[in-house]
């Protein structure tokens, strides 16, 4: 009995233990049991020898008075201790292998043998105390492997951000991210998606292990479409689907090829400093249960990833900013240097001629041809200086209208008019048609200064060839069209030619800082306006301003009405 209540008290500390108990608390608890055990043995060989002596005094007792109860006493004290013997050796036995399988587990768990279970030899409180242990070993065991996976990650991670910050395009960071997390992950594919720079659509940046139907379908996918990457893109929420039943459930319009190729997906948004940069994806060819290190691994990878493209595209957008710097700088020096180079030749020619005497030996008209000459080159260097002075306001947010009421088609006749001789000059031709009157509230200097950059991009990229120019109201707005006959505009350079510095085509040596249709649109857009153009590559260009009649900023004249006259000679 009290060997039964020591082991049950081994068994109850090893329940209420709260964690693994320590490898010497365990053994110290079963050497006890052992030498427990040890000592009932020696106690039972102590009675054994004290029974004899008491038989042989009692057999003496009755040899001496009584013969036939001396027989039986003998035959009961051999019974009892054959009875005694037999049932100590079978305990010992029982118990002893018990303990000493016990003992060897713990030496194999202590020297790091977390997969040894000890046998259970019988279900009583041996087999209870050996169940217990075989337990805590298989809890000892998942949690070195728990460790060991975080471990890895952990180191995993460590490793992306080191690639990630070595990664200078968006191109090295979607293929460092990708291939890291496939490894961690087993994933058999992945891939990272990208807005469109309208925002519109998902544009593959990088895709692994895709099968090549599905990155077809999923090639410039519309943003606002009932797909799970749109969904995640416009939510900003991950996206973890564990098996093919699940997405079929979930979005039943998917095609089931698509569900069985990848039957485990998980789609998390790329999102920093309140941007949406894309989506991150990977998926899975068989059924995928995401613990929670698995989320947390990919949310961090999502999360560096995500960094890393951000910091990439400034860096990408320095580089381009650095380029149109030094771009905008060799052109202006260029184009401002141009009149000032005319204007210094002219005027040295003046000052020869006044030191030697000789200049009322100048024609008259020669000199009135001078004068005008200069007043050209001032003049475009006037334009030129108005044009950065504009760049100026647009940026600070000061570029303000001051709306009146007129007829727009009369004020296209008279800028047409004005600019008769030059457009005759670059023999190009303007025919206007269209509504014959078009009143509304707008800024007639800006709105002239829009035209004049119009028809000075006509005659610069088609000279020799007619322009023209249509008025029209279109649904309560009014719409001003110039169409020339010049090399035409690819598609993808519509939006391009309306940022600053930039040309319809770099290649051509045209003059100017690449500012016209930027201002332009700035202009357009003050007054709640919209331009564009509608252009394929040797069929002409058509730029389209649509401006609403009303506009609510009435004001005076523009202070800088009278700085129209010297844009006259833009078209030289």
């Amino acid at each position: 009995g009290q060997y039964n209540l020591l082991v049950e008290r081994i068994f109850e500390k090893l329940e209420r233990a709260s964690a693994p108990l320590p490898e010497q608390e365990i053994q110290s608890d079963l050497l006890v049991a052992r030498q427990f055990e040890l000592e009932a043995k020696e106690g039972l060989r102590k009675a054994q020898i004290a029974l004899e002596k008491e038989s042989s005094a009692a057999f003496a007792a009755v040899y001496q008075g009584r013969h036939m109860p001396l027989v039986v006493a003998i035959t009961l004290a051999s019974a009892f201790f054959s009875f005694v013997v037999v049932v100590g050796f079978f305990l010992s036995r029982k118990f002893g292998r018990s303990l000493g399988n016990l003992i060897f587990a713990t030496d194999a768990v202590a020297h790091g043998n977390l997969q040894y279970h000890a046998p259970i030899l019988a279900q009583d409180e041996f087999g209870r105390l050996t169940h217990a242990f075989n337990s805590m070993v298989d809890s000892l065991h998942h949690g070195r492997d728990q460790l060991r996976r975080s471990v890895d990650r952990t180191n995993r991670l460590q490793t992306i951000t080191a690639a990630l910050s070595e990664a200078a395009q968006p191109q090295e960071v979607a293929e460092v991210a990708l291939r890291q997390s496939m490894e961690a992950l087993d994933a058999s594919g992945g891939g990272i998606f990208q807005p469109s720079p309208d925002g519109s659509t998902l544009e593959v940046m990088k895709a692994e292990g895709l099968p090549a139907s599905i990155q077809a379908e999923w090639k410039d996918l519309p943003v606002n479409a009932e797909r799970p990457l749109s969904e995640v893109f416009r939510l900003r929420q991950p996206l973890f689907l564990e098996s093919a039943e699940e997405i079929l459930q979930r979005y039943p319009f998917l095609k089931r090829e698509l569900a069985r190729a990848m039957p485990a997906v998980a789609a998390l948004p790329l999102v920093t400093e309140g941007r949406s940069l894309g989506i991150y994806l990977l998926s899975f060819t068989e059924n995928r249960n995401f613990s929670r290190e698995d989320v947390d691994f990919m949310q961090a990878v999502a999360r560096l990833c995500a960094q890393a493209l951000r910091r990439a595209q400034l860096y990408d957008d320095a580089q381009k900013a650095v380029r149109a710097r030094d771009d905008f700088l060799s052109i202006a020096s260029h184009e401002l240097r141009t009149p000032l180079t005319s204007l210094k030749l002219q005027l040295q020619g003046l000052a020869r001629h006044i030191h030697k005497g000789t200049l009322p030996s100048i024609p008259p008209q020669r000199l009135e041809r001078l004068a005008l000459t200069s007043d050209v080159q001032i003049a475009r260097l006037t334009n030129l200086i108005n044009d950065l002075l504009d760049v100026s306001r647009i940026n600070a947010g000061k570029l303000e209208l001051h709306c009146e009421r007129f007829d727009l088609a009369e004020m296209v006749r008279e800028v047409v008019e004005r600019y008769e001789q030059q457009l005759s000059k670059a023999n190009c031709p303007v025919t206007i048609g269209g509504a014959p009157a078009i009143v509304g509230t707008f800024d007639r200097f800006r709105l002239e200064q829009v035209l004049i950059n119009l028809l000075t991009n006509a005659c610069k990229y088609a000279p020799g060839k007619p322009i023209e120019v249509v008025l029209a109201i279109v649904d309560q707005r009014a719409r001003l069209c110039i169409q020339d006959q010049g090399p035409g505009i690819a598609a993808k350079d519509h939006e391009r030619i309306f940022t600053r510095f930039e040309r319809v085509n770099e290649r051509d040596n045209v003059g100017g800082l690449g500012l016209g249709l930027y201002i332009s649109r700035q202009i357009v857009d003050e007054h709640g306006g919209q331009i564009s153009v509608q252009s394929e590559p040797g069929k002409g260009a058509v730029f389209i301003v649509e401006l609403p009649l009303e506009h609510q900023d009435l004001g005076h004249d523009h202070p800088e009405a009278s700085a129209s006259a010297s844009t006259a000679e833009r078209l030289e």
